[in-house]
């Protein structure tokens, strides 16, 4: 589900007035077989975080995946980007903050901050994301994508309280707009 649209006032620099442009997040999803999960990893028993920055045997574990890296563009143009945290929980259940299965009718599974005040929910661990109408105004921003969710298993091998771990995930990335 997405948040409400921002619209950006009209500003006034120095006299000129800039037009509001509103900003829509959208989120699409892409294609399962073309996840992490599914291309580079393999299901794992348990309920340990997938995606660890300490690991180093397999650098897409590190963090969550995004392309591009970075992003460079102009005012009012709309940003994609794709994210993939589909490894977070090594093939394992996800539920919500609240422990509900994903794919149950639950809440977001994360978030993409795209500047202060203009925040997306994100339905899945993986999709692409655009910002329709782009940024309003030249200068630097950071996305950042936060992903908050429990990952779930009644096996032998997930130790943990009420057999979940809490996993929450970052990543971000540097944009700059030119006019």
């Amino acid at each position: 589900m997405l948040r409400p649209p921002v619209l950006v006032a009209a500003l006034s620099v120095l006299g000129s007035a800039f037009v509001s442009l509103a900003q829509t997040p959208i989120f699409t999803p892409f294609p399962a077989k073309e996840n992490v999960q599914t291309v580079l990893w393999h299901q794992i028993a348990g309920c340990t975080c997938g995606i660890n920055p300490n690991q180093t045997a397999f650098p897409f574990l590190q963090k969550v995946e995004v392309s591009p890296k970075q992003v460079n563009d102009k005012v009012g143009h709309d940003i994609k980007i794709r994210y993939d945290a589909s490894a977070i929980c090594n093939g394992q259940t996800i539920r919500d903050p609240s422990g509900k299965i994903y794919g149950q009718g639950n809440g977001p599974l994360g978030t993409a901050t795209w500047q202060a005040g203009t925040v997306q929910d994100l339905p899945d661990v993986f999709g692409d994301l655009s910002l329709r109408g782009g940024y309003a105004q030249a200068g630097k921003y950071t996305i950042t994508i936060n992903m908050n969710l429990q990952c779930y298993d009644t096996g032998a091998k997930c130790t943990a309280p009420n057999h979940y771990n809490v996993c929450n995930r970052s990543v971000t990335i540097p944009v700059n707009i030119t006019n």
